[in-house]
């Protein structure tokens, strides 16, 4: 028997993992836990708020692009596919024109959009919805789903935007969208980063400021890091997560808002928290 699993030791051991800790910026063991295993359950820390209106949804990029992207579908009814699975040039044209989440270089006239790997958030919002099973292929052919078509109800917009949320953070994989690792650097404690933003956002911070804090609350993600000749490990960590936590998660989701514009984002760039996250999300800590 391990000593601490002695019944005698039971109020010690209690009285650990509910401990905050520094490293967790406040959190304890026991609620770092269920927020990285078990975000939604009701043992966890983050708490959906039980009303969101229709403003904050339609604040909400990803979402409203993936909104937009089944009801074309279920328009057309059938929406051929091209030779690669992608969605055909006149749909990318479309919901582009939305502005849902803009491209630097396309609105600057420096590239054209030709292909979905183009605009990576169109790309990204098919793929997804095809993870929650909301949208699927048919010989080719791209079709709504009994699921999708639900959804698509007005009554049912908030659990629409729950399910896609949901299967973003926990179904659809972050890696496939860039060339890091395959790993989870970034999506597996995304609950800690909203955590982060909803506690030090009200302030302009870096995105290097929460790529430090996140790697101090989990230092074994740097051993997820390939090794480079001309890049630390620590950078390319800092790179990877900042990509995927800030630029292709909280800032598509109208959690975050990046206040440095520009074609190239940097781990300098401040970022603030805007009011959708607290309109979706709560802490009890």
């Amino acid at each position: 028997m391990d000593f601490y699993d002695e019944p005698k030791f039971e109020p010690l051991r209690v009285l650990f993992e509910n401990k905050p800790l520094d490293d967790f910026c406040g959190m304890s063991t026991n609620e770092i836990r269920n927020l990285l295993y078990s975000p939604f359950d009701n043992t966890s820390p983050l708490k959906i708020n039980a009303t969101i209106d229709d403003d904050t949804l339609n604040a909400i990029p990803f979402f409203r692009l993936t909104e937009e992207l089944l009801k074309i579908v279920q328009r057309e009814d059938s929406m051929k596919l091209t030779s690669r699975g992608e969605l055909p040039k006149k749909v990318l044209y479309e919901l582009y024109e939305y502005k849902f989440i803009p491209e630097d270089f396309i609105e600057a006239g420096l590239s054209k959009l030709n292909k979905a790997t183009d605009v990576p958030s169109i790309m990204t919002a098919h793929h997804a919805a095809r993870v929650a099973k909301l949208l699927k292929k048919v010989k080719g052919n791209l079709l709504l789903t009994q699921q999708g078509m639900m959804f698509l109800k007005t009554e049912k917009r908030i659990d629409f935007f729950l399910k896609v949320l949901k299967s973003y953070t926990t179904e659809f994989n972050w890696a496939s969208n860039d060339g890091y690792t395959d790993l989870q650097v970034g999506q597996f404690g995304w609950g800690f980063t909203m955590f982060l933003l909803y506690k030090f956002g009200t302030t302009k911070r870096t995105k290097q400021f929460y790529s430090d804090k996140f790697l101090k609350a989990f230092p074994n993600f740097i051993h997820m890091i390939s090794l480079h000749d001309d890049i630390t490990p620590e950078e390319e960590f800092t790179y990877c997560y900042i990509l995927r936590s800030f630029d292709r998660f909280a800032e598509w989701f109208g959690f975050a808002e990046d206040c440095n514009k520009g074609f190239f984002p940097k781990n300098n760039d401040n970022v603030i928290r805007k009011d959708a996250l607290t309109k979706v999300f709560g802490f009890e800590v």
